[in-house]
C-alpha cells in the first residue's frame, strides 16, 4: 500500500527531525556546562532569579560557537536553530525577554527550572556553586 509506505516514511523523518533536535540542544547545554566549569561562561551571559535561569543566547552562543568549532572542527548550529528548538521546549517561558544580566539589560531566554531537564539543572548548580548567581558590585575574573 502505497499510502503506508508514504507514511512510514514521514514518520521516520519526523522520529529523525525530532532527533536531531534533541541531540543539538543536548550538545549545546552540555558544552554550556562544560564551558561554566572552564570559567569561560558565567555571570556576563547568565543569571538565576526566582527559579528561573536567564540566558543571554547571544553572548553565549558567540562563545559556545568558537568552542565548538575548536572542539569539534565543524562549523556550529545556527543560533537561529537553537532558539528555535528552545522555544518547543515546555521548560522554555521566553526567548526575547528584556532583563538586566549584570548592569547591561539585554534580550534573553528564560527558562523555568522547575520544568528544566537535568542538564539544565545541572548548569544552573554550576552557577550556584560558582556564586555567579549573586549580585555583586565586582565581576569575578
Amino acid at each position: 500500500d502505497a499510502g503506508f509506505i508514504k507514511w512510514v516514511e514521514q514518520s521516520c523523518q519526523e522520529i529523525k527531525r525530532t532527533g536531531e533536535e534533541d541531540h543539538m540542544l543536548n550538545q549545546f547545554w552540555s558544552d554550556v556546562n562544560t564551558m561554566i566549569s572552564s570559567h569561560e561562561l558565567g555571570l556576563k551571559q547568565m543569571k538565576i532569579e526566582d527559579n528561573k535561569l536567564y540566558i543571554w543566547l547571544q553572548g553565549v552562543y558567540s562563545e559556545w560557537s568558537v568552542y565548538y568549532r575548536k572542539r569539534t572542527g565543524r562549523e556550529p548550529f545556527d543560533l537561529q536553530s537553537i532558539t528555535k528548538y528552545l522555544k518547543e521546549e515546555p521548560y522554555c517561558l521566553d526567548t526575547s525577554h528584556r532583563f538586566y544580566i549584570g548592569k547591561v539589560r539585554r534580550r534573553v531566554a528564560v527558562i523555568d527550572l522547575s520544568k528544566a531537564n537535568e542538564i539544565i539543572q545541572e548548569i544552573a548548580d554550576s552557577l550556584d556553586e560558582l556564586g555567579h548567581n549573586h549580585e555583586t558590585d565586582e565581576e569575578v575574573y
